[in-house]
């Protein structure tokens, strides 16, 4: 099975790449384990070159991520088919953590996969008063503030190395947008049918088929590209957060807030 190291990523996909990618030069990791992967898009990217396993639940998200990465990585679909692996250098979770009840606890068990000093990489939605429609409708119980998600971290055993604001502007924009459809969905359908989906893992599982990546193709890699750019000039604005941290093994870390 051939491996596809570039496949089409969402535009808010492209929105946390660049820190995505950023964290990966800095940490060089040769063993990934991504939990959450949906299609699989941003894992082939990531697992390429390297030892991989992805986790996914949601049964038809798996079988198209597994396709993307190809001989390039593993997809399973729970943990308990990881149980025993070697510990990893790098734990990646994106859009993840807000779907999760209890999150401390899984901050905790995400540790237990790292080699000594391993880093974690997060990617979430940011800021508690953005909490919206599209939110509710999607399966999170949370956005975070950047000190919430230090805190977090810091209480399951890591260290925050860097920290950076991700969605600015186009990201403003495609919220927006997202939240007056889950709105006016949330208004045309049935009691019965809104009723039928306030389960929140399948929320979570119908989340990743929602944007259709399919169709994102490559022009939105050049569409993204003056936002990126003006994301990194505007770090106190936007939809989302990248985080990278460390197990707090030894200390002496920095933390970097760009």
């Amino acid at each position: 099975m051939k491996t596809t190291s570039s496949p089409a990523l969402t535009l808010g996909a492209w929105s946390r790449h660049d820190p995505i990618q950023r964290a990966l030069n800095r940490v060089q990791p040769e063993s990934v384990l991504e939990f959450g992967v949906g299609r699989g898009a941003m894992s082939a990217r990531i697992a390429c070159g390297r030892h991989f396993i992805g986790v996914e639940p949601d049964e038809v998200s798996r079988f198209e991520a597994q396709a993307i990465v190809g001989d390039g990585g593993k997809i399973v679909g729970s943990t308990e088919e990881i149980d025993g692996a070697d510990p990893v250098d790098l734990v990646c979770a994106f859009e993840v953590l807000e779907h999760i009840e209890h999150e401390q606890q899984i901050l905790t068990e995400w540790a237990a996969y790292l080699e000594p000093n391993g880093y974690l990489l997060l990617s979430v939605p940011a800021f508690a008063h953005r909490l919206g429609a599209w939110d509710r409708l999607v399966g999170h119980y949370r956005r975070y503030d950047p000190e919430v998600l230090s805190a977090l971290l810091n209480e399951a055993g890591f260290k925050v190395v860097s920290l950076e604001i991700t969605g600015f502007p186009l990201g403003l924009v495609l919220e927006q947008a997202r939240n007056v459809v889950a709105w006016t969905r949330q208004r045309s359908e049935s009691r019965q049918t809104v009723e039928a989906e306030l389960d929140m893992a399948a929320r979570t599982a119908k989340s990743a088929r929602m944007i259709p990546i399919r169709r994102a193709g490559v022009a939105t890699r050049f569409v993204s590209a003056p936002f990126r750019l003006a994301q990194q000039k505007v770090q106190s604005r936007g939809t989302g957060m990248v985080v990278l941290a460390r197990r707090d093994d030894t200390s002496g870390d920095v933390v970097d807030n760009k």
